[in-house]
């Protein structure tokens, strides 16, 4: 997570300590399918008293091997210059999308509470969630409320000051 001159950029991943009991309990089990599958398919020896069969031993290593894969590989890349806002959710979203500047009708950085992780619609809108607490709320001509978590509101609010867009001037007083 930096800000540059030309641009704020932030990714964020999935490293909340709970998390990371997630990914080391599911590569616990992933390793414990990947040796029963080893043992019982290529030594022909019979993994445990009442073995499972090659197939359900191939599909659930298979599965824990993608979502193992798929947690660990997670992030919320986010990156603002003076074009608008880009944001993806890799794993949930399968391209970025950007919102220019002249879609946005306001913008503000409330506490949202913690909300999990993901894309969600909630009262606040919709809020793209890596497990933050702040997030940038933009109010679209739509209608749209859209919420992007930060984990660095700080350097995120500085940058949105810096930029000299008219309906910025007085959006975070009182933030």
């Amino acid at each position: 997570m930096y800000m540059q001159e030309k641009g704020f950029h932030e990714v964020q991943r999935l490293r909340h300590p709970a998390m990371v009991v997630l990914f080391v309990l599911l590569l616990g089990l992933l390793l414990m399918f990947l040796w029963a599958c080893v043992q019982q398919i290529v030594f022909k020896i019979p993994f445990g008293g009442k073995p499972a069969s090659n197939v359900f031993l191939i599909y659930n290593t298979v599965v824990l091997a993608g979502l193992w894969s798929a947690l660990v590989f997670a992030k919320l890349d986010v990156r603002i210059d003076e074009n608008g806002i880009c944001y993806c959710w890799r794993l949930l979203q399968p391209r970025s999308r950007t919102i220019r500047w002249n879609e946005i009708d306001g913008l503000d950085m409330p506490d949202h509470g913690f909300v999990g992780y993901g894309i969600k619609l909630t009262k606040w809108g919709k809020i793209i969630s890596m497990g933050s607490r702040k997030g940038l709320r933009l109010y679209l001509h739509s209608g749209e409320r859209i919420i992007i978590d930060t984990r660095k509101p700080e350097e995120l609010e500085q940058y949105i000051r810096q930029l000299k867009r008219g309906f910025f001037d007085n959006v975070f007083s009182g933030n």
